[in-house]
């Protein structure tokens, strides 16, 4: 109703009640493994209670979000027909629970390599998804067990349990690790705002000892050590593609917060952080930027950290003028790690075809708060180069060549690096 001057309206709305429909039997098919009640917990829709839409919309996406189904239908019965009660089917399509992977290879980081896991997405029919993997390298062997589900107590938390072994030397160190441990992860995704937040728990046992050709000696306390170390972290993710970003961003925070239970060689806070950003100004040309910071604060009462536990650069994954872990080294070109580590990159990615790619990068990073005091000057080591890629359907295949712009004094121009998948 329109008032005498026009300017203004007046609305009236007119409500007539509808009939109370609510909700009626629910009938399961399709679920050969998956069993009903750990259906029936992740629906949450029980008979008689008020029938919604907009909660059966987010009862299917949970469905879906388990992670063990192809595809999730639902029928109403009843609905159209206006009747009190509506009754719900529920159609499921299950995805083949077991599974078989291999792997074998060759990266500059690990030499070659040889990988398996065998596993069963849907354990019991409980939605957990469980499996045994291992890989053998040229820089030594990994066994893991694990455990996981991605809805834990009909919530949007998701656990993971882990335990591992892992004997590791790698590429230009002087000292070799021994690591075995149990962890529990808990994660909660903020799907509206992209986001995850996670908290790790983990318990470890560590020994770090000489490799055959060491120039310097792990010194015996360091040995063999006991700890646990507390994890919270925080990422966004908003790139259109896991697998073959070409724009968003990816962004995480996180802290170690390590505390040794004999003794405070590994009583330390770490603290780290990436960055990631993609945009695609041409349909052919990609340019990506990365950014890893990271900062260790010891806590112990000698203020020192023990080799393994340092901050390393150099390599496939840093600066790729650079073989693994020699950023910086002393005089007789041994790795030396830090408390601090920084690297920035910068590649633009031209497409040549559907599957090759022309990466042209520059890379930049630098050591700092070396332990024990080293000569090497605390500054920033730069690269750049050409890289070519084969892109599969699981990622891509590359050969890389980085070019020193500003070595030490006795280093070489420049590194050759061949990866699965990209650096960033």
């Amino acid at each position: 109703m329109l008032s005498a001057d026009g300017n203004r309206a007046d609305l009236r709305f007119a409500v007539e009640r509808g009939q109370y429909v609510s909700m009626g039997d629910t009938f399961y098919q399709g679920n050969f493994k998956t069993r009903k009640r750990t259906l029936r917990h992740a629906l949450d829709l029980e008979q008689g209670e008020p029938f919604s839409l907009s909660r059966l919309y987010a009862a299917q996406k949970d469905l879906r979000d388990m992670g063990v189904f192809e595809s999730v239908k639902f029928k109403t019965l009843g609905l159209k027909e206006g009747d009190e009660r509506v009754t719900l089917i529920v159609d499921v399509e299950e995805t083949a629970p077991y599974y078989l992977q291999g792997s074998t290879g060759y990266t500059s980081d690990r030499g070659l390599y040889a990988a398996t896991r065998a596993g069963d997405r849907n354990l019991l029919g409980l939605a957990v998804n469980s499996w045994l993997g291992g890989e053998v390298s040229q820089i030594g062997h990994k066994f893991e067990a694990h455990l996981s589900q991605k809805r834990t107590l009909n919530t949007r938390l998701s656990t993971a349990y882990n335990y591992s072994y892992e004997k590791k030397e790698e590429f230009n160190q002087d000292f070799g690790t021994r690591v075995s441990g149990a962890s529990l992860l808990l994660g909660c995704p903020f799907d509206e705002l992209k986001l995850k937040s996670g908290l790790e728990v983990r318990y470890e046992r560590r020994e770090a000892y000489p490799v055959e050709y060491s120039a310097r000696q792990v010194a015996a306390n360091y040995s063999s050590r006991k700890l646990v170390v507390t994890t919270p972290s925080l990422s966004y993710d908003s790139r259109d593609s896991f697998v073959r970003p070409r724009k968003g961003w990816l962004a995480s925070v996180s802290l170690d917060a390590s505390r040794g239970i004999q003794s405070d060689y590994d009583d330390f806070n770490k603290y780290s952080c990436k960055l990631r950003y993609y945009t695609s100004p041409l349909a052919w040309l990609t340019l990506a930027f990365a950014g890893d910071y990271g900062h260790i604060d010891p806590l112990g009462s000698a203020r020192q950290i023990t080799a393994d536990q340092l901050l390393y650069s150099g390599g496939t994954m840093s600066v790729r003028g650079y073989a693994e872990n020699l950023l910086r080294h002393d005089a007789a070109d041994s790795p030396v790690g830090g408390l601090q580590s920084a690297v920035v990159s910068l590649e633009a990615r031209c497409a040549l075809s559907p599957h090759w790619e022309l990466s042209l990068f520059g890379d930049s990073g630098t050591v700092r708060e070396a332990l024990p005091e080293s000569p090497g000057r605390e500054c920033w080591r730069s690269s750049a180069g050409l890289g070519l890629r084969y892109v599969t359907p699981i990622g891509p295949m590359g050969l890389m060549y980085g070019y020193k712009l500003n070595p030490a004094e006795g280093d070489g121009r420049g590194r050759l690096h061949f990866s699965l998948g990209y650096t960033f």
